[in-house]
């Protein structure tokens, strides 16, 4: 279990310099996101739950929650699943991320 928790906060340390490349350049400024709600979007894309990121973020459900709020509302979606479609068409179709595992 701390193996596979030091291999995705590694994973995750690699992907957060990428994942900024595919939402910093957005025309909107609306529309940036901060560095954490792209960290949370990221972590949503691979399924886990609020209380999971919660846990791997050292932060509450509630602020994971609240992250993914505004998130949601800035690149807008409306649930989780549009937010998943969205990383996968905005991030992973960038030729920076092509090599990205999710």
């Amino acid at each position: 279990m701390l193996v596979s928790h030091v291999l995705l906060n590694y994973s995750l340390m690699l992907q957060n310099v990428t994942n900024q490349a595919c939402l910093k350049d957005r025309p909107n400024p609306k529309t940036e996101l901060t560095n954490r709600e792209i960290e949370i979007l990221s972590l949503i894309a691979k399924g886990l739950l609020n209380k999971e990121i919660a846990l791997h973020l050292c932060i509450s459900a509630a602020t994971v929650k609240r992250h993914a709020f505004h998130l949601f509302q800035k690149i807008p979606v409306r649930n989780r699943a549009e937010a998943v479609r969205f990383w996968y068409q905005e991030c992973l179709n960038t030729t920076t991320l092509k090599e990205v595992d999710l």
